[in-house]
């Protein structure tokens, strides 16, 4: 029984260490069981004061509840010495990312649904809740980096993540196309990393950072004399990838499901996609998801944020 106890122990030690957040900084598990929690808490609050009536309020509330009560169980299987808390947090994330967007766009619909009754031009409703979003989007952002200094340095390491993985597909590639697709993500990851990291890596001698301090220098010895790469030209790249792939999910749905204009359908999705990047964030800095978890395979991503896109609006456009 000792020996199966401090296996359990270790393997926690363990788990707890691949999470970005408990290397980067310093956030032990319930650190981030209690930031679910007053997240969940506050958000939950928000919505029951303010969800409308008749059965789509209810179905927000009822959301809402949802993801207080997870938050709970979170803390009370992470309480539990017989409880195995990371099966949990794994298998329970998409329901809290699907219901935190569903929650996190109600408040973003009251917002924007004052804002239009104030403004002195007319805009479209589909119009407004993307700006919306993207200003919601861009708060959320200079919070976490002005007052953590956690967003660029979390990307940075998520992106030298994506490159280790995609350099070792490339080095055992299951079929020619794998290896020269996994080469393009290196390439792309590793700059993007690169750039975000050269002036973010905090002290410290854990051999995490002085895994990325090596990567940034061979970085830069491959750079010697060379031009840096744009972090512009980058951003550039993977719009040009990720605008047509959205345009063709908003199609469909514009065609199958979501009967609209096609330009309301991108507006949504994009705003849909925004919300869900405002919920995922702070989740991986500061809660319980790991990275491992967040990634998905490319056909799983389009598939999510279809059914994200069309129960948003559903709820909020209908």
């Amino acid at each position: 029984m000792v020996v199966e106890q401090e296996h359990e122990e270790s393997s926690k030690v363990n788990e707890e260490d691949d999470s970005i957040s408990a290397i980067l900084f310093n956030f032990s598990r319930e650190d981030q069981i209690q930031f679910e929690l007053a997240t969940s808490g506050i958000l939950s609050a928000a919505t029951l004061a303010t969800a409308p009536p008749g059965i789509k309020g209810h179905i927000i509330r009822v959301a809402a509840l949802i993801l207080a009560a997870i938050a709970v169980f979170h803390w009370s299987v992470n309480s539990s010495r017989f409880s195995d808390e990371e099966f949990y947090f794994e298998y329970t994330y998409r329901v809290v990312e699907f219901l935190g967007v569903i929650v996190a766009f109600h408040i973003l619909h009251i917002s924007v649904s004052l804002v239009l009754l104030t403004l002195p031009i007319p805009m479209g409703i589909a119009t407004a809740h993307l700006v919306g979003a993207i200003v919601l989007s861009l708060i959320s952002i200079i919070f976490i980096e002005l007052i953590y200094h956690a967003y660029i340095l979390f990307w940075g390491t998520a992106m030298y993540i994506y490159a280790a993985s995609a350099a070792e597909s490339v080095e055992n590639p299951t079929t020619p196309l794998d290896a020269i697709v996994n080469y393009f993500l290196y390439q792309f990851s590793s700059q993007l990393s690169y750039l975000l990291l050269r002036d973010e890596i905090p002290d410290g001698d854990s051999k995490e950072l002085q895994d990325l301090r090596e990567f940034v220098s061979g970085i830069e010895e491959t750079l010697d004399g060379e031009e840096e790469p744009s972090l512009l030209r980058l951003f550039v790249l993977a719009a040009a990838i990720v605008i047509p792939v959205f345009a063709v999910i908003a199609y469909l749905l514009s065609a199958s499901v979501i009967r609209v204009p096609y330009l309301n359908v991108v507006f949504i999705l994009f705003a849909t996609r925004i919300i869900k990047h405002v919920i995922e964030v702070p989740a991986l800095i500061f809660g319980t998801v790991m990275f491992p978890t967040y990634l998905q395979t490319n056909l799983r991503t389009i598939l999510t944020i279809a059914v994200y896109t069309a129960s948003v609006y559903w709820i909020f456009f209908i």
